[in-house]
């Protein structure tokens, strides 16, 4: 396929208004931002012959908005960058959060270890309490019995014939 000279020519115009657009924009002389778009408006084409005809050139314009430092970032982008922002913020909050709330659930781990530990053995002295009890009620009952026994009077010794004196009285032992 030829390309005939006035499409040449249409074609070098083109760029030689991209490239003066280009100058313009990066040098301040306008106040469109530095966009494809506002390229392409200043330099009177539209967005496609940038986008798909002179593609070189749209990236020589994005590598030298770039070397400049002086790329305006898109209004969106500004919004989104505040939004990361706070939402790392708000991160950073929760993380602050989470671990002041570990921390305390530690110390609530470590007393709740401490109050077993003393239940057990709270647990283990009544249980020792309660067999000391139980030996201590059946010493208490045998003694009972043995009172009972002497405050029932004198009694006979079995297979003694003669009654038993103590201290002059006769004491009956059955």
């Amino acid at each position: 396929m030829t390309t005939s000279g006035s499409a040449r020519t249409s074609d070098e115009q083109e760029r030689q208004a991209i490239l003066l657009a280009m100058d313009r924009l990066l040098n301040g002389q306008t106040t469109r931002k530095l966009t494809v778009k506002d390229l392409a408006e200043e330099a009177g084409v539209k967005r496609h012959c940038l986008t798909q005809k002179h593609t070189d050139l749209k990236d020589l314009f994005y590598r030298r908005v770039a070397e400049s430092g002086e790329q305006e970032e898109p209004a969106y982008v500004l919004r989104l960058r505040e939004r990361i922002g706070a939402l790392e913020q708000r991160l950073r909050q929760r993380t602050e959060d989470v671990a002041r709330l570990e921390a305390l659930n530690d110390q609530y781990v470590e007393n709740l270890a401490v109050a077993v530990a003393a239940f057990d053995k709270a647990e283990r002295n009544w249980a020792t309490a309660a067999q000391r009890a139980e030996v201590l009620e059946e010493r208490l009952a045998a003694a009972q019995d043995r009172i009972d026994e002497l405050e029932s009077g004198p009694r006979r010794l079995a297979g003694v014939s003669a009654p038993l004196r103590v201290a002059g009285r006769p004491v009956i032992v059955d």
